[in-house]
């Protein structure tokens, strides 16, 4: 009997013996309540916090963009805009755990914290996060900004990622097109190692994101240091029930070509192609007025050319209108049903104005932008450019405008160049400028007159600045310097230089738009003053809701 109660007890402990306890969950300050003062990111995203509060915030460093960086506890987390640490003080790391005091900001429909005061390391191992699987883009919303995600098999549309410049490629996830977007604040070595990812990608390859939810109107995914994209070949481009290349080649082309310019204009818009063995057949149907303009709109190939008619031949307020159709095959199969896009050519007359022409109606009481929609056209020499592209300025003689986001334009940018443009005249906080450009090409015309520099050297002439002489090239020379409000803690925004012109106050304003490293300099060229010291000052003459100098180069400012 006990021979077979001893057998029997190490039957039972022999597995026992052999197995180890299981490992204890993972866990760290992230598992305890709230720390006396820290806010609950949920409350600061939902609104509950009020904006331009300050706060306490604690989470995990899941990604970083330059001076900014994504924190998340939990499942709730948020953006930290533009922290600059002092001299010796700890640096923000990716994967550590973290205490941020800031105050927070609403920017473009996103709840961030900004003015960051100090950034503490608790602890240098993180939560351990799982990032949310997005198949639904259309779920999202400005809630769940700044939350590590993660998709995979999306299909590459298009978009090509630049080193040093904020950049779009295009996605689509059940058949919806998203935003994978970089940070120009990462900066050259980041995003030029997702480039060599992502700019050779073909048109349906898959591609793999985990990373931040970033937010700007709408959902993106940033594609930032900490994040992660690949690509790979699509096996099986062809699948019936995959719509997503169907989706795309939707969203590829829903055309209104606008008229340009006095005269026949004759131009070619490349249509989506495929790779894969995706063909697509191009038809051109309905269109308006075809017996009186028979090459308004056709098709040849995956060509569609646009013969403009002058505005005698089409008075303005009548158009010309056509549906383009095409049908996806595959292997001589059709794919899905036809596909069909609207193609209109409005017609207009152009409204070649001078500078001063613009300058003049934009700063009338009765201005009716309205009237200047879409149609003006000047021409102007460059002077500056925005490091990023964002504006410029151009001149002619002693009158001059702003033009505004070029990046989006397919061409070079030149300071010294004559160039004519085509967009809509508005004012902007007093200042006119032009935006909305449609088109921009350099010419020769010996009638524009070079841009002549205003040169002030009295507060009294400074004071005698009136509205039209916004944006001219300026010289200023004998400047008092007061103060900076460089920002520590937030460094590439926006800010002031504090100067007096025989008592005159005078403002710099320096725009983050003319680069990190421009602006290094501005910081230390001041950082190299004190009060009472001389400087001379070449530039513009900028405004927004009052005159203040506007710098361009790095060499804005020279001691006297």
């Amino acid at each position: 009997m006990k021979k077979s109660l001893l057998l029997l007890a190490a039957l039972v402990i022999a597995p026992l013996a052999s197995c180890e306890p299981p490992a204890p969950p993972h866990t760290g300050p992230w598992d305890d309540p709230l720390a006396n003062g820290e806010t609950a990111i949920h409350d600061i995203k939902v609104g509950t916090v009020a904006a331009e509060q300050e706060v306490m915030v604690r989470g995990t460093i899941t990604a970083k963009a330059g001076n900014s960086f994504y924190i998340q506890r939990g499942s709730e987390a948020v953006y930290v805009y533009g922290y600059q640490p002092a001299e010796d003080a700890y640096v923000p790391t990716i994967g550590h755990y973290v205490e941020v005091k800031g105050t927070t900001d609403a920017y473009n429909g996103l709840i961030q914290i900004s003015d960051v005061t100090a950034v503490t390391s608790i602890q240098e191992e993180g939560q351990e996060l799982t990032p949310v699987t997005v198949e639904n883009v259309n779920s999202l919303t400005a809630a769940d900004a700044g939350e590590l995600v993660t998709f995979t098999n999306a299909t590459f549309y298009e978009g090509t990622v630049a080193a040093n410049a904020a950049s779009n490629v295009y996605v689509t996830i059940g058949g919806s097109r998203v935003t994978i977007r970089t940070d120009r604040y990462s900066g050259e070595e980041v995003n030029t190692a997702f480039g060599k990812i992502l700019n050779d990608a073909n048109y349906l390859d898959y591609v793999n994101f985990t990373g931040p939810l970033g937010w700007y109107n709408g959902p993106q995914f940033a594609l930032v240091e900490g994040a992660t994209v690949s690509v790979s070949a699509n096996p099986n481009p062809f699948d019936p029930a995959d719509t997503s290349a169907q989706a795309s080649a939707k969203l590829e082309l829903d055309a209104e070509y606008e008229y340009l310019k006095a005269g026949v204009v004759t131009d070619t818009i490349d249509l989506l192609d495929f790779s894969f063995g995706y063909d697509i057949t191009y038809r051109v149907e309905n269109v308006t007025h075809a017996e009186q303009f028979p090459n308004a709109i056709s098709v040849s190939g995956t060509t569609l050319t646009i013969e403009s008619p002058t505005p005698d031949e089409l008075p303005s307020g009548q158009f010309i209108t056509a549906k383009l159709h095409g049908q996806l095959s595959y292997d001589g199969q059709n794919y899905g049903s036809e596909l069909s896009w609207n193609v209109r050519i409005d017609s207009f007359n152009p409204n070649l104005v001078t500078i001063e022409d613009a300058v003049n109606a934009a700063q009338d009481p009765d201005f009716n932008a309205a009237e200047w929609k879409d149609n003006t056209i000047l021409r102007g020499y460059v002077t500056e450019l925005y490091t990023d592209l964002d504006g410029g300025l151009i001149q002619d003689g002693e009158h001059a405008l702003m033009i505004y986001k070029l990046a989006s334009l397919d061409f070079t940018f030149e300071v010294g160049q004559l160039i004519e443009i085509m967009g809509s005249l508005t004012l902007y906080n007093g200042a006119p400028q032009v935006g909305y450009i449609s088109r921009v090409v350099e010419v020769e015309d010996t009638t524009v007159e070079k841009p002549v520099m205003l040169n002030i050297t009295s507060g009294d002439e400074y004071k005698a600045l009136d509205v039209y002489d916004i944006h001219r090239t300026i010289t200023v020379t004998g400047l008092t310097y007061v103060s900076s409000g460089w920002n520590e803690s937030n460094p590439y925004s926006h800010y002031n230089i504090n100067f007096t012109l025989d008592g005159q106050a005078v403002t710099v304003r320096v725009n983050y738009h003319v680069g990190n490293a421009i602006m290094d300099a501005y910081k230390a060229f001041t950082d190299s003053l004190k009060a009472g010291d001389t400087v001379n000052f070449t530039g513009s003459i900028g405004y927004y809701n009052a005159f203040q100098l506007s710098p361009w180069s790095a060499d804005a400012f020279v001691k006297a």
